[in-house]
């Protein structure tokens, strides 16, 4: 699920906002799930984060879950990429890609 799903962001910024530390000094990560994937739609999906998150950034922005199957992955990851330079984001990655099994389906396993 997507954080925007867990319905915890803004309990999660709030949270920060009350324990006195200093943003700066914490590392935040969020996620953008398949309903996000894909340009214009990864923009929305960042800025819904940081809204909810009520931050400025984050420092790792994640591809959940990439579905390769609907080929949105390239385009939200060059998406990701442009948003690093708006600084809103610190650095990105992606989990959950399904490589290992793609490896293995490619080596003939299932």
């Amino acid at each position: 699920m997507h954080p925007l799903c867990y319905g915890n962001q803004r309990g999660v910024g709030k949270g920060i906002r009350d324990s006195g530390i200093k943003r700066e000094e914490l590392f935040v990560t969020t996620k953008l799930d398949g309903e996000f994937q894909g340009d214009e739609r990864a923009i929305a999906g960042l800025d819904k984060c940081l809204s909810q998150l009520g931050m400025d950034y984050v420092d790792l922005l994640l591809i959940h879950w990439p579905l390769l199957q609907r080929d949105q992955y390239i385009s939200t990851w060059k998406t990701f990429e442009f948003t690093l330079t708006a600084d809103e984001i610190a650095a990105i990655s992606a989990l959950d890609t399904g490589a290992e099994k793609r490896a293995d389906s490619d080596a003939g396993g299932h």
